[in-house]
């Protein structure tokens, strides 16, 4: 790379984007008390998915980061409720063995992920933005049919 790197660019991206799941921390820890927690779980997946699609639209490294901002404020909020709905689908002597799977499942995901979408953007790179707006678009629509569970006495 000949090209001379602004480091000051690249740590305000690496701010904001995290920084922009805040305000969805906020809002879901509000509206799941307002809202069944599968609709809202479908709801910020449906919303993530359409900001995926504006990743095409992108042409500037700034626009680049405001729609990575954009997506993680909107996917929050579903990361929240997949802990809260993991812990109220199971009685209580066996939430936090679900709650252990879960987060593997998330760590193995993550690692396959990452390479996965290394060898798919050799392809083509409209490859992983379709996989994650068609992995979250499903997603969104199996939250849906999750029973509402919440203050019920579960047995098992």
């Amino acid at each position: 790379c000949s090209e001379e790197v602004d480091e000051g660019r690249v740590y305000r991206a690496s701010f904001f984007v995290p920084a922009s799941a805040l305000p969805g921390n906020v809002i879901s820890a509000i509206a799941v008390y307002f809202m069944r927690r599968n609709w809202w779980m479908a709801i910020s997946m449906f919303l993530s998915t359409g900001s995926i699609f504006l990743l095409y639209f992108v042409h500037s490294e700034a626009y680049t980061v405001v729609i990575l901002c954009v997506f993680t404020f909107f996917s929050t909020p579903a990361w929240n409720d997949s802990s809260l709905l993991i812990a109220e689908l199971y009685p209580t002597h066996l939430r936090t063995t679900a709650m252990g799977v879960h987060f593997l499942m998330v760590r193995v995901g993550a690692i396959f992920g990452t390479n996965l979408f290394g060898e798919f953007i050799r392809v083509n790179p409209s490859i992983p933005i379709l996989t994650v707006a068609t992995v979250l678009c499903i997603g969104g629509c199996l939250s849906l049919g999750i029973p509402k569970t919440t203050r019920k006495t579960l047995l098992g």
